[in-house]
């Protein structure tokens, strides 16, 4: 059993995937493995880590750039590429986004990645388009949308990437074709984080079927209510939302404590990526999401001062 089968078993239980979905999971896998490359927990010089340098501080610094070098403004690629602003769940952030301007010709994908390619490799451009490489690994990993442009990336950068001897597309089926837990596992986890508004992978279940009805660190249910909420041949869904009228929140599994209890034990936990913008992986690697909507919120606390 490779790792592409160890995924659908624990991802789904009995239910079947569509197409669509087979081809979602593996763009997804593809873009975790891919993570390895590019380190997106790396520590940069200003503190933050890659992922989080990308998404919040790169946009503004592409902008100024193509400002800063009107040599490149007639670029086939930049010419295509602009900066929007948004707000997400009260998240603001910008964006470099690909001007949909209807579909591309062959030979459009073909000069804007030889265009990629001619940035990257001139003397004074090279950081700037790697970066633009990096940028589009971290936001869109390999989905294509309206939106992304990384499957125009010039075909000739992967090709020169390099690990323990092996090329990138040798390395990438290398990891495909493994049965190491701890690559999957650690894939899946990211996953449902991933998507974890989609029921289809992370069931919701209503806050009424928990013990005492409140959403504190650690939640109890029941494995009798389990098993009927969640039909899909999963013994524990490693991931569940708990559904408060319109609001969900994410828990996950703590399957040592509840291995030999009556009840399920879950353990609140922290969504990543933000649906339809970005998603985020990071190749064997605990992650935190940079995005500030999805990470617990700071109470804020007063303090009492006595006058004598």
């Amino acid at each position: 059993m490779n790792t592409k089968d160890i995924l659908a078993k624990n991802l789904t239980g009995n239910k079947n995937l569509s197409k669509d979905q087979i081809e979602n999971i593996n763009y997804e896998l593809l873009w975790y493995l891919v993570s390895d490359y590019f380190k997106p927990n790396e520590i940069q010089s200003n503190g933050m880590t890659k992922k989080e340098y990308m998404i919040k501080k790169f946009p503004s610094e592409f902008t100024k750039y193509v400002k800063d070098n009107p040599e490149i403004a007639d670029n086939y690629l930049i010419k295509r590429l602009l900066t929007e602003s948004k707000k997400v769940n009260n998240t603001e952030f910008d964006q470099i986004t690909f001007k949909n301007i209807g579909s591309l010709t062959d030979i459009d994908r073909s000069n804007i990645s030889k265009a990629w390619l001619d940035l990257y490799e001139s003397d004074k451009h090279t950081k700037f388009a790697e970066k633009l490489i990096m940028y589009n690994m971290m936001a869109y990993g390999f989905h294509i949308t309206p939106k992304s442009f990384g499957y125009l990336s010039p075909v000739d950068y992967f090709a020169r990437l390099n690990e323990d001897g092996l090329s990138f597309n040798d390395k990438l089926l290398e990891l495909q074709e493994t049965t190491d837990t701890g690559l999957y596992t650690q894939f899946i986890n990211q996953f449902l984080r991933n998507n974890w508004k989609n029921e289809f992978y992370v069931p919701s279940i209503d806050i009424e079927n928990i013990k005492d009805g409140k959403l504190d660190e650690t939640i109890k249910l029941s494995k009798k209510v389990h098993a009927k909420a969640l039909d899909n041949g999963l013994e524990g869904a490693m991931f569940i939302t708990i559904k408060d009228k319109e609001d969900k929140t994410l828990y996950r599994l703590d399957e040592e404590t509840s291995k030999d209890s009556k009840d399920y034990t879950y353990v609140k936990d922290t969504p990543l990526g933000i649906k339809n913008i970005s998603k985020e992986y990071a190749f064997e690697e605990p992650l935190t999401s940079v995005f500030a909507s999805n990470l617990p919120k700071v109470k804020k606390t007063t303090k009492k001062i006595t006058r004598i």
